[in-house]
């Protein structure tokens, strides 16, 4: 879950929320990033009904990542800490998330450029412009098809935005963990699926039972039924305690036939500082087997992505691994519509190629947002994984 970001100070909380408010203990950590990266509107020309066309839109959401990654390594650490409203930054992590990043995105424009003819747009016309960075930064409202400049000057702001969300994470990192680094290899990003595969996940639920009627966690795991689709659930222990004594533990079976479920500890506390976070995981296992056994795969998602390093003994004991997440949908976020955070993931899907994308399933929020999504011709050219295989079972 990445609903609003905890970290504690002595017995005090900081909540770092994804949005323009300043709060308590901002100047230890800084208040959240002052804006969540949202495309403004679908101004992309081209359908994407294509293979090809998907390459296309990736490799341009790559070159205008690239662009706003390149231009970030100039910024000093004071410069680092104003744009990123922190009082601390970590330049050791920053500097490794980078280095990563830019692993990533050269594999996913190689990838993305395989194809390509030189009167194909963002594709590179010499030998030279193969290298993701000088042509990203190469790239210019003057560079492009006058048909991609709307898109192009949207683009720029948002993925400029995107970064700084990332540059924040990596700041407080390892202070703060998160999902933006990992601290051993039983931790999953997403970045180990292959290229155009996709798992969803989804946090903090099974909702509330309201009375006979279907509440949004029936509501979604019967759509994803009828779509064909699996997923993996992160269930906190104490609302699938709920759940089974208010209906029943075939009721919860039946619930998530189908889909995955993990844990997301007992109760929502950050397990980086809890006492209790090893019975918290330990506990909420045993319930999901009792409950679900069908559906329960070994992993655990923290709380905020927040854990303790070293944890890793306790987790290859437990025989359970830590799922993270690559593509956080915001979701949670209640000033964001629908639309607006069916455009950013399908933005981030076209930029990673792969990945965990992080949703909720407390709400009706990531049906609407998933209906929608699935109305778009390019998702006919990525694979929805397995939620087992994604869990490696």
């Amino acid at each position: 879950m990445n609903k609003a970001r905890s970290t504690f100070s002595g017995s005090g909380v900081v909540w770092l929320i994804a949005a323009s408010i300043i709060l308590p203990f901002a100047g230890v950590y800084g208040a959240g990033p002052s804006q969540v990266a949202i495309p403004r509107q679908e101004t992309w020309p081209d359908v994407i009904d294509s293979s090809s066309g998907f390459d296309r839109r990736s490799r341009a959401e790559e070159l205008v990542f690239a662009r706003a990654l390149a231009e970030s390594e100039s910024l000093t650490a004071p410069e680092l800490r104003a744009q990123l409203n922190i009082e601390i930054v970590d330049m050791p992590s920053v500097e490794r998330v980078r280095r990563k990043l830019w692993r990533i995105l050269a594999a996913n424009y190689a990838i993305a450029i395989e194809g390509c003819g030189n009167a194909d747009a963002f594709c590179p016309v010499t030998i030279e412009a193969r290298d993701l960075r000088k042509s990203a930064l190469a790239l210019s409202e003057s560079s492009v098809d006058a048909r991609y400049r709307p898109w192009l000057n949207d683009a720029i702001r948002f993925h400029k935005t995107y970064l700084n969300e990332l540059l924040r994470l990596a700041a407080l990192f390892p202070r703060v963990s998160s999902e933006i680094d990992v601290y051993n290899d039983r931790e999953l990003q997403g970045w180990e699926l292959a290229d155009r595969q996709f798992v969803l996940t989804f946090d903090d639920g099974p909702s509330e039972v309201v009375g006979s009627g279907a509440d949004a966690t029936m509501q979604l795991t019967e759509w994803l039924r009828r779509s064909g689709i699996n997923a993996i659930f992160f269930a906190l222990g104490e609302r699938l305690q709920a759940r089974a004594q208010a209906t029943s533990a075939r009721a919860v079976s039946d619930l998530y036939a189908g889909m995955c479920i993990g844990s997301h500890g007992w109760s929502h506390y950050s397990h980086a500082t809890w006492p209790q976070w090893r019975e918290s995981v330990v506990r909420s296992q045993a319930l999901i087997g009792a409950a679900a056994p069908n559906s329960r795969v070994a992993l655990f998602r923290p709380p905020y992505g927040q854990r303790l390093p070293g944890s890793e003994v306790f987790f290859a004991a437990q025989n359970v691994k830590v799922a993270l997440w690559n593509i956080d949908s915001q979701d949670w976020h209640q000033m964001l519509a629908p639309a607006e955070i069916e455009r950013r993931v399908f933005a981030l899907m076209l930029l990673w190629r792969r990945g965990f994308i992080l949703f909720h399933d407390t709400d009706a929020k990531a049906h609407l947002v998933l209906a929608s999504l699935m109305k778009r011709p390019a998702v006919g050219f990525i694979k929805w994984l397995d939620c087992r295989r994604a869990a490696g079972e």
